[in-house]
C-alpha cells in the first residue's frame, strides 16, 4: 500500500470510549476504510465496543 493511500481507523469509536492509542488504531487503504464505515452504517458488521455487538 502506498503511504498516500493509507487511512487511520479507530477499532472502538471515540463515542464508545475508544482512544487514539496505537492498539485501537488500524491502518487501512482508503477503499477498505470507506467500506468499513459503509458496512457499519448499514449494520452489516459490528466491532467490539462499538455499541452494536450481537
Amino acid at each position: 500500500m502506498d503511504v498516500g493511500d493509507a487511512a487511520g481507523h479507530h477499532g472502538v469509536r471515540h463515542s464508545n470510549g475508544g482512544t487514539t492509542d496505537p492498539s485501537n488504531l488500524w491502518i487501512l487503504c482508503r477503499t477498505c476504510h470507506t467500506e468499513i464505515h459503509l458496512r457499519r452504517k448499514r449494520g452489516r458488521i459490528s466491532m467490539e465496543g462499538d455499541g452494536n455487538d450481537s
